[in-house]
């Protein structure tokens, strides 16, 4: 696609490249945790989470599973790198060190419905902090 006429190349390599690095960095974070041996998983298979983890490259091996509370999406997989959806309960279960809230605005909401996550010691971690580069913050 060519770029308009009134967008200035040099913004849209310089967009490029933060969104590169942004990407590395949740890649990165999961490579990290896989290493440490933490469990890591997701919350929230939104679709606005699909062209993050495919450009990232991310798969099962990294995000063994994201959680979702809607059942219609549960026990299917997600178009970017074959991520089983799973339920909350299956989630808790699961046990994580980790869980990657892809939508942070839900962050007290899902604290209450999912609350044994925190409660088996597990944290929640906003993606975004991941994407800014400010280090895993959690909750």
């Amino acid at each position: 696609m060519p770029i308009p006429p009134d967008v200035d190349p040099a913004d849209v390599r310089t967009w490029r490249t933060h969104v590169a690095d942004e990407v590395a960095a949740l890649r990165r974070h999961l490579e990290d945790a896989r290493e440490a041996g933490r469990r890591a998983r997701g919350y929230r298979a939104a679709s606005r989470s699909i062209p993050l983890l495919g450009a990232a490259g991310i798969g099962p091996d990294l995000l063994p599973a994201i959680a979702d509370a809607a059942p219609g999406k549960q026990g299917r997989t997600l178009p970017a790198g074959a991520i089983p959806v799973i339920s909350p309960a299956q989630l808790v279960a699961a046990a994580p060190d980790e869980v990657i809230l892809s939508l942070p605005d839900l962050l007290a909401e899902v604290r209450r419905s999912v609350a044994g996550i925190e409660a088996a010691g597990g944290r929640w971690i906003d993606v975004g902090d991941l994407l800014i580069g400010r280090g895993a913050t959690s909750v």
